[in-house]
């Protein structure tokens, strides 16, 4: 058929010949003819129109059916244009649609009259390409994962969904955001991080006793659980003997960070109270009639304090006792011992702490007689206490060569002392009761341990007094020497630099240390050398 006015209606599906239905051109159904999937962006109109169909029981166009078409009245919809119309001669009502703003997929209805069911169309408005905001990409590490947020920048209310999770430890991650909004849609990627978490590392039992084992420092996190490395010294391994120890601890997690703790690891030796005695006379010869005064030296070099330790020091048959014996100088705090005694020297009621110490001052003179068994003068000190764990250095002696002349004798007046261990003394003359004179003490702090003559002191009678001293543990102590008699030791305040010497009734005063000193120039006492011997026995010249 052919004509400006001739229209085709599209064939039937199948052959009518021998249906029953043929010749009935009375509706039967509404179909989406075409137009249907489809998409479009939001806020634009859809590319092909939404054909529906009205049909007869054999597929067969109906012509002049009413269609009215709707669309969703809220979220994703289409404006459509017209909404109604009459079926053509193939059956079929068109129409626009455009998309509304918001993204997403609906369905359009078409219908007519009573027929079910209704056309169908599947329309989408697509989303407007948008880009991704991130909100949070780095987080602290706490043991967890975290999920990292973005959303659209130009939607700023929409969440996006960003996988995957980021965790638990340290380090960085690839993640992905997919955003889906009501008008835009975005994606992207990025690095998220997990960062150190701050701990704090702490040390203790940093005083062990040794048992020669290892002795670790013990270190302790905050947080619990935080991985660490510990060096003494520089070296990974605990120390297991007796000394101090720098102890450097460093965290080592991956997970946390932290500044270094360091500290002193002191392994010290077990309760080990350990006395220690030493004894001189700070000279190798002596002239027979002469005095010595031993220095003894009683220490506590253990750890714990000693109570109740016993010294004592007897005379050889070559010496005899001299007054004052002996006496006795504390020279640490907390140590105590009795002040002074006479004859032998013992004393039951000494205390020394832990690293103290105490001294005595222990005076004899050498017996003036040449037919003794000996010419060598041993003297021995000794120190015993309940629990002393090193006897060894619980003794000492001092042995000292007795002789008649010695080369050096003009030194001091007496031949027999060390030349390097006798000062050069200044001579104090003359000295009258009104005339004082001032003893300058600066070379005696400076003379550690020996006994150093400090002046002479001569009086009418051409007898003479020395002046001594001697620096020993720190203190300096001074007394006065005749030739048959000695004053007993005093101690010099620290601050003191100088003495008064004076004369009075044929005495020396000696004022300026402790306690002052007097001492008579003619003593006429008794003999306290043993000079009853008949015989002198000649002595080679030493």
């Amino acid at each position: 058929m052919t004509g400006s006015n001739v229209f085709v209606a599209d064939a039937l599906p199948a052959t009518p010949i021998g249906q029953a239905a043929c010749g009935v051109n009375a509706a039967t159904a509404i179909l989406a003819y075409a137009g249907t999937p489809q998409s479009t962006l939001v806020n634009t109109a859809f590319a092909s129109t939404l054909d529906a169909r009205v049909v007869d029981a054999l597929g067969g166009a109906v012509m002049g059916e009413s269609v009215s078409f709707a669309a969703p009245a809220s979220g994703a919809t289409a404006t459509l244009g017209p909404v109604s119309g009459l079926t053509n001669f193939n059956g079929v009502v068109s129409i626009s649609a455009t998309s509304n703003n918001l993204a997403g997929s609906y369905a359009v209805t078409a219908s007519s009259g009573s027929l079910t069911p209704e056309a169908s169309f599947a329309l989408t408005n697509n989303p407007i390409i948008g880009t991704v905001s991130w909100d949070s990409l780095s987080f602290v590490y706490d043991g967890n994962t975290h999920l990292a947020t973005a959303h659209i920048t130009e939607e700023p209310a929409t969440t996006c969904t960003v996988t995957p999770a980021v965790g638990p430890d340290v380090g960085n991650y690839a993640v992905t955001a997919s955003c889906n909004g009501t008008t835009y849609a975005a994606s992207g990627t990025n690095t998220a991080s997990i960062t150190p978490a701050s701990a704090t590392l702490a040390l203790s039992n940093l005083t062990q006793t040794f048992d020669g084992s290892p002795k670790p420092a013990t270190v302790t996190s905050t947080p619990p659980g935080v991985s660490f490395s510990v060096t003494y010294n520089g070296n990974p391994t605990a120390p297991s003997a007796i000394g101090d120890y720098a102890v450097v601890a460093t965290i080592t997690d991956p997970n946390y960070t932290g500044p270094q703790a360091s500290n002193v690891l002191h392994i010290v030796q077990a309760d080990a109270p350990d006395l220690g005695i030493s004894i001189t006379d700070n000279r190798h010869f002596v002239q027979f009639g002469k005095l010595l005064t031993y220095t003894i030296v009683v220490n506590n070099p253990g750890n714990t304090n000693m109570t109740g330790a016993t010294v004592t020091s007897n005379l050889p048959v070559t010496l005899l006792n001299a007054t004052p014996s002996w006496q006795c100088v504390q020279v640490s705090p907390g140590a105590s011992c009795t002040p002074s005694g006479t004859g032998n020297l013992s004393d039951t009621a000494v205390n020394i702490p832990a690293g103290g110490g105490v001294v005595y001052l222990f005076n004899a003179w050498v017996k003036d007689d040449a037919s003794l068994p000996t010419d060598v003068i041993s003297t021995t000190a000794t120190v015993s206490a309940a629990g002393d764990i090193q006897p060894t250095n619980d003794s000492a002696t001092d042995n000292t060569q007795a002789v008649l002349l010695r080369d050096g004798f003009e030194v001091g007046g007496d031949g027999a002392e060390d030349v390097d261990a006798i000062s050069s003394p200044d001579q104090v003359n003359p000295l009258t009761a009104d005339n004082l004179q001032m003893l300058d003490l600066g070379t005696a702090w400076n003379a550690d341990g020996r006994i150093t003559e400090l002046a002479r002191v001569q009086g009418d009678t051409g007898k003479v007094i020395r002046i001594q001293t001697l620096r020993t543990s720190g203190q300096l102590l001074v007394r006065l020497l005749g030739s048959n008699a000695v004053s007993e030791w005093t101690t010099i305040n620290a601050g003191t630099r100088q003495l008064v010497v004076g004369l009075a009734d044929q005495s020396v005063l000696l004022v300026g240390a402790t306690a002052d000193l007097q001492l008579a120039i003619d003593s006429t006492s008794a003999d306290l050398h043993n000079d009853s011997r008949t015989t002198v026995k000649p002595r080679r010249p030493g």
